[in-house]
């Protein structure tokens, strides 16, 4: 069994004081992160180039460096072993920068915690007669399957009063019931909780070393569930694929749209939706250069189709016709978007009313937000054509062109996360 010392003995003993020196010490490295983070946010605000802000921001808008979310669900036991073991899941992700919901199972909602909160889930059971708890079992008989849950990541854990005692088979429950809804279910990096972290409460054991496992098996559900949901879908989707001809000639025009000189006559006047969903084109834009996406964050619009499939569109210097970094679409260019007004709330035809998208030429200001497209496949879409075909390189930053090599490590190149 796994107990916290109580604060009235902190001072009683020299072990003690070693746990308090010890939470005292992760308490100010937390805190110290946090400073670290908050700081390099606003370096980042600060000397991004400009075609950050003025391109259409990433898939639904997530901050590029904002904390996976992840929520952890459990039946508590009489001892409160599993409510210790909980929260040690919870430091765990909490120490890479996660924001965790820990709730006693009677108090969760499927539909707020899961579904619209969370990045990640954790779920924690007794064992009872080899089985979780029949309350975590009637948690997942209320998960629904019209919800996609295949970005999601969780892991289990569970506490038994013997090594036989179903601790495994428990967990093993608990992961089946998640896997059937599409989680990407994952234990801790040891091979002591590879399946899950599970505690012998009756054989007591090493607490540090129970301890510790709990909270690395949090670190790693935090990590993956950040990196999972920063990824935008890649497949299918609702984008037709590409017709090799028609590709071709959408190529052409994009090309021929940049060598085009803009005047007063040729700008067009898009709406905010058009922007957001990068629909808009117009005479003296071309497909933007990598360079434009090569900054932390540049992900998702790396990757865009944009109007012609071969990308999002820049503007194009008038003089020597050499593409810029700036957004197409925007203040004094050969795209304008609309004026914001103090009545545009009253527009509830469309998800992107009046001038929501003003300014910074930034659709978070609109509730439909930067959907995917739903005329092309992303860039590192299998099914884009070669001649388009671009990744984001994360140990980088750089937006690059072709196809992600197949030998790349998850460390090093990967799918945009």
């Amino acid at each position: 069994m796994i107990r916290r010392p109580p604060r009235s003995t902190l001072s009683s003993s020299s072990a003690a004081s070693d746990v308090y020196k010890r939470q005292v010490r992760e308490i100010a490295t937390e805190e110290m992160a946090k400073f670290g983070r908050t700081l390099l946010a606003v370096l980042l605000t600060a000397f991004t180039p400009h075609c950050a802000d003025a391109l259409p921001p990433k898939q639904n808008d997530p901050a590029p460096h904002v904390a996976s979310r992840i929520v952890i669900i459990y039946a508590n036991d009489p001892t409160d072993t599993v409510k210790l073991i909980a929260g040690a899941v919870g430091d765990g992700a909490k120490s890479v920068g996660a924001e965790v919901r820990l709730l006693e199972v009677d108090q969760a909602n499927y539909e707020r915690d899961v579904v619209q909160w969370a990045d990640g889930i954790a779920l924690g059971s007794p064992v009872y007669n080899g089985n979780p708890s029949p309350r975590i079992l009637e948690f997942v008989n209320s998960f629904d399957f019209q919800d996609d849950l295949t970005r999601m990541v969780g892991g289990t854990f569970a506490t038994g009063a013997g090594a036989a005692s179903g601790i495994e088979s428990t967990m093993g429950a608990m992961e089946r019931g998640l896997r059937t809804f599409g989680v990407v279910t994952v234990g801790g990096p040891s091979w002591r909780n590879a399946e899950g972290t599970g505690i012998d409460g009756g054989e007591g054991g090493n607490s540090d070393q129970y301890w510790s496992l709990a909270l690395s098996q949090g670190q790693r559900i935090a990590q993956l569930a950040d990196k999972l949901r920063r990824q935008p879908p890649v497949g299918p989707g609702t984008a037709p694929a590409p017709i090799t001809g028609v590709t071709d000639v959408l190529n052409s025009v994009a090309v021929s749209l940049g060598r085009g000189r803009w005047s007063p006559e040729t700008r067009i006047s898009s709406t905010c939706e058009s922007y957001c969903r990068g629909w808009s084109a117009a005479v003296g834009c071309g497909t933007c250069k990598r360079s434009a996406f090569s900054f932390p964050g540049g992900d998702s619009i790396c990757i865009h189709p944009g109007p012609l499939g071969t990308g999002l569109l820049c503007r194009v210097n008038q003089t020597t016709l050499e593409v810029t970094g700036e957004s197409c679409c925007g203040v004094g260019g050969p795209c304008e978007l609309p004026k914001p007004s103090a009545w545009d709330f009253l527009d509830t035809s469309t998800q992107w009313p009046g001038g929501c998208c003003a300014g910074a030429a930034n659709c978070a200001g609109c509730p439909g937000g930067s959907p995917l497209s739903d005329r092309f496949p992303l860039l590192n879409d299998t099914r884009t054509l070669a001649v388009n075909r671009r990744y984001f390189d994360y140990n980088t930053n750089t937006c690059m062109e072709g196809v992600r090599p197949v030998n790349a490590s998850e460390g090093e190149t990967r799918v945009p996360a």
